[in-house]
């Protein structure tokens, strides 16, 4: 899909980019519009999964 895959975002260098269409074992679905954010995936996930474990705590 894409012919040159920097790592790092030209016009930020602090952000990384991912252009898997798997993020830790988890689909991302945004990659037909380019590259997704790597530093914003995390902290993504992070509270998805923290909320998760919440839910089970609240449920058991």
């Amino acid at each position: 899909m894409f012919h040159h895959q920097p790592k790092r975002h030209p016009s930020n260098t602090n952000l990384k980019l991912h252009y898997s269409n798997e993020y830790r074992g988890f689909a991302v679905q945004q990659l037909a519009h380019g590259p997704l954010i790597e530093n914003y995936l995390e902290p993504g996930l992070e509270t998805l999964l923290r909320c998760l474990s919440e839910q089970a705590h609240e449920v058991s």
